[in-house]
């Protein structure tokens, strides 16, 4: 990566975590949305797929309103529920692979994007920023970002 490349991608991510928590969801569902087909469980290095298995399945037994709450405790990095500090002690490629499964199951097993949300000036921004991105460079975007 040059340090052009670098810029690129640390700006996405001040771009990002400027963003209500809200609208971090809805950006993250939509890039995955926009690059599932490219992203494989080689890309994300899934060396343990069974530990982020473990937080889809917790994720998917909570109400909707739970799953909302917990994605935000673990995209914000706070939180002191046990699923939000045995998040914390996550490696990043296990966080890839939970984030991958989750956007996976996005209006199905766990609560998607609500019909009504409008996408806001900030994430239409942040999202044009992304498309200037090539793959390894979105890849190390969400590296950080999660």
């Amino acid at each position: 990566m040059t340090f052009t490349d670098a810029d690129a991608v640390d700006k996405a991510v001040a771009a990002f975590k400027n963003l209500p928590v809200d609208d971090q969801l809805a950006a993250l569902a939509m890039i995955y949305a926009e690059v599932a087909g490219s992203i494989t469980p080689a890309t994300l290095k899934m060396t343990s797929p069974d530990i982020s298995a473990k937080f889809v399945i917790l994720i998917e037994e909570m109400s909707q309103e739970e799953q909302l709450l917990a994605l935000r405790d673990l995209l914000l990095g706070g939180g002191s529920s046990p699923l939000a500090l045995e998040y914390q002690s996550l490696d990043t490629n296990s966080r890839l692979a939970l984030w991958y499964q989750l956007a996976q199951r996005l209006g199905n097993t766990i609560a998607g994007i609500p019909s009504d949300y409008t996408v806001s000036s900030g994430v239409a921004d942040f999202l044009t920023l992304l498309k200037s991105m090539d793959f390894e460079h979105l890849v190390s975007f969400l590296t950080i970002a999660v």
